[in-house]
């Protein structure tokens, strides 16, 4: 899958996501690949309900939300990851 967004992130800024597989994305920009990850690998990367996170989402818990359009989610597997690692060192 290949799919062309324009002015997401930043102004201007044309982005190409590729498909890596059912659930992984990379978005290449200018200056960095950011590696996305949907909803279904983040409910087994956290072995957590879909309710759990609904529930994290709206009290703003879950870092690096990216709305890739209708019914479209995805986050930044970068932030989850740094998030993760936060709560063990709490």
């Amino acid at each position: 899958m290949l799919l062309q967004i324009e002015n997401f992130a930043t102004s201007g800024l044309k982005i190409v996501v590729n498909s890596l597989g059912a659930q992984t994305m990379t978005i290449k920009t200018v200056n960095e690949d950011i590696q996305l990850i949907r909803r279904k690998e983040l409910l087994e990367l956290l072995t957590i309900s879909e309710a759990t996170l609904w529930r994290w989402e709206s009290e703003n818990r879950i870092p690096g939300r990216v709305n890739l359009g209708p019914g479209r989610i995805a986050y930044r597997k970068s932030k989850v990851l740094a998030w993760i690692d936060s709560l063990a060192t709490e």
